[in-house]
């Protein structure tokens, strides 16, 4: 594995080996439409979306399958990896979809 940061703990190097299975939660946290002229998108050139999904990732056998955001968030923050995910694409012309952002952090 290659680390972007140093000094990543050893908590968070052992919370990021996880399967999708171990993902109790995802949403979209927010999505963005980018050009010079969104609202003529036939016309404009260079348009792009681009949208954020976070997703909390059990770390526990205590964190039941069906936790809510608050579960995860209070009573089980300590058990749960937080992960954020942007991706974008360019619509006009259309174009391939991209990772262009993820960080990965733990609740304390």
């Amino acid at each position: 594995m290659r680390f972007a940061r140093s000094g990543l703990s050893e908590k968070l190097e052992a919370a990021l080996r996880f399967s999708p299975d171990d993902i109790v939660l995802s949403f979209l946290h927010s999505s963005v439409l980018s050009g010079r002229d969104v609202l003529k998108l036939s016309k404009s050139r260079n348009i792009g979306i681009y949208f954020t999904i976070v997703s909390l990732v059990r770390l526990s056998e205590k964190v039941p399958d069906d936790a809510s955001i608050g579960e995860l968030n209070g009573k089980y923050k300590n058990d749960v990896l937080v992960c954020n995910a942007t991706f974008s694409r360019v619509l006009n012309p259309l174009g391939i979809w991209k990772i262009t952002g993820a960080n990965f952090f733990l609740q304390n």
